[in-house]
């Protein structure tokens, strides 16, 4: 038992001092690769998938403390902002209709709403909400997707009736 207590403690010591050992067995860094990281450049490598999933590991060294880091990685908005994520931001505590303010149909939303009918509607939206949203529509015209896209998803009705 002494032993084992003794291994466990060695394993604990050496997860400390080597930030990559949580990663092991699946990645383990080389002499090579972590000297570049010391010299502050960026490691990436493709790892073995199965079926057709992709696995990617890179790691840079940060001159952060822990503190810092935290706060930066909870910023989600901040962290996943790209062309690829349209719209993102956190709920109030309690969530509110004004946490959704920022929130503008794209695209799919504007042709999805010209589909959108009382019994089939992608989106969702009560035989109200989709009236409401045909009413903007045919009142703007030929120029009604702009003015469907400065719809705010808070303007909108909200039905909880579903059809």
């Amino acid at each position: 038992m002494r032993a084992a207590a003794l291994v466990f403690h060695a394993l604990l010591i050496a997860a400390t001092l080597d930030p990559f050992a949580f990663f092991q067995p699946s990645v383990t860094l080389t002499v090579g690769e972590r000297q570049r990281l010391d010299r502050g450049e960026a490691i990436a490598r493709t790892l073995p998938g199965r079926d057709r999933e992709v696995a990617v590991f890179a790691a840079v060294r940060l001159d952060v403390d822990g503190d810092r880091l935290v706060a930066w990685v909870r910023r989600i908005e901040e962290l996943k902002k790209s062309p690829y994520v349209t719209a993102i931001g956190r709920f109030s505590e309690p969530p509110r209709l004004e946490d959704l303010k920022s929130l503008a149909l794209d695209d799919g939303d504007l042709l999805e709403i010209q589909a959108c009918r009382p019994t089939r509607c992608g989106l969702h939206l009560s035989g109200i909400e989709i009236s409401e949203l045909h009413r903007t529509v045919n009142e703007a015209g030929k120029d009604w997707k702009p003015v469907c896209r400065r719809t705010r998803i808070a303007q909108i009705p909200y039905h909880p009736t579903r059809n």
